[in-house]
């Protein structure tokens, strides 16, 4: 029984050592909680008045002043001087990169009080990269533009056509 004992008394004493040889320490965990991202219209994508002849394109380039940002194709007639790109408008963290999302490639503007359509088909401005991504300056403060090319039929129904398109941005 004498060797049981300092068998049993050996062991205790291992598991004592063993626990004084533990050691602690303390972790921190942080957080940061930013700015929610905001998103604003300051102007509508319009391509202004035109008389569609035998068809063609009107384009509005959203890397131009609004005074030169319409072009166009085939035998359209630009008629009025109300056209520019649709003008968004970004507030958030300082220096934070946004992704531009939902945007279709295209939609169908559709005349008001008929179904008559025009297709548009939607393009960037420059200080987005090709992924649609941008960046907020030293305030926080931000903007990009989107045009787009209208394609009109030849002797498109005279009227006012209109439709929507989604946008949202978020932080990347």
């Amino acid at each position: 029984m004498h060797k049981k004992f300092s068998y049993i008394i050996g062991l205790a004493a291992l598991l004592l050592a063993s626990g004084n040889d533990a050691q602690a320490a303390q972790g921190t965990a942080t957080a940061s909680i930013g700015s929610p991202i905001g998103l604003s219209i300051l102007s509508d994508l319009a391509f202004g008045t035109i008389v569609p002849g035998t068809g063609g394109t009107v384009i509005i380039n959203p890397d131009q002043p609004d005074s030169q940002s319409r072009t166009s194709t085939g035998a359209v007639i630009r008629v009025s001087s109300d056209y520019h790109p649709a003008l968004f408008s970004i507030i958030g963290d300082k220096r934070q990169t946004y992704h531009v999302r939902s945007v279709p490639n295209n939609i169908n503007i559709t005349k008001i009080g008929g179904t008559e359509t025009m297709r548009v088909t939607f393009s960037f401005s420059n200080n987005l990269d090709g992924g649609q991504h941008g960046r907020l300056d030293n305030t926080g403060n931000g903007s990009f533009k989107i045009g787009g090319t209208l394609t009109v039929a030849a002797n498109q129904a005279a009227g006012t056509y209109t439709g929507t398109f989604p946008v949202t941005v978020q932080y990347n």
